[in-house]
């Protein structure tokens, strides 16, 4: 942070607790959360991981966003479940896999369970599991469909022109720096 944001970010604990109740009361009632096109987890993410940073956090906190964290891997893999489900016809079996972790954090979650978080534990050790098995199935893929790089080929007059016009701009910028130089 900077030195203003330090100074109008106080440790606030108690807030980072209200702002995650607040966001999970909207993220666990949104019929749109697990989709292929989804992107609720990741904007839940993004902004508990502004509050602590800005205002501190409990470890009750702090291992609800390792949860999700956790959820979010699974949730990538999830989105490449989905685009081959729906081939298929299976997507509401993807669906599914994701809502089982989804109602197990939002029972801890508003559960009151003190350290050393068994729950919480058995439920991030259970995600843990799912993601090394779309792992093992999808390897490391970070898009539903990899796009593939387009190669333009140009024709030789046109490279040769373009080389030209390079070389050009570049010549004229050594003799302007020269012409700098020499006025100085």
């Amino acid at each position: 942070m900077s030195a203003v944001e330090r100074k109008a970010y106080k440790t606030n604990r108690a807030f980072t607790a209200q702002g995650l109740e607040y966001l999970t009361k909207r993220f666990f009632d949104d019929p749109f959360l697990a989709s292929r096109d989804g992107v609720l987890l990741r904007a839940l993410l993004l902004e508990a991981d502004r509050l602590i940073r800005n205002h501190g956090a409990e470890n009750r906190e702090l291992v609800f966003l390792s949860l999700m964290t956790a959820l979010d891997w699974v949730d990538r893999y999830v989105a490449i479940a989905f685009a081959a489900a729906e081939k298929s016809g299976d997507s509401d079996r993807v669906k599914g896999d994701l809502d089982s972790y989804l109602n197990r954090i939002q029972t801890w979650y508003s559960g009151s369970e003190k350290i050393p978080y068994n729950g919480a534990t058995a439920i991030l050790c259970d995600i843990l599991v799912r993601w090394r098995e779309y792992y093992l199935r999808y390897l490391e893929r970070t898009r539903t469909s990899p796009e593939e790089e387009r190669r333009v080929e140009l024709p030789g007059q046109v490279k040769q022109r373009i080389g030209e016009t390079i070389a050009q701009a570049l010549q004229k910028d050594i003799v302007d720096r020269d012409q700098k130089r020499k006025k100085r």
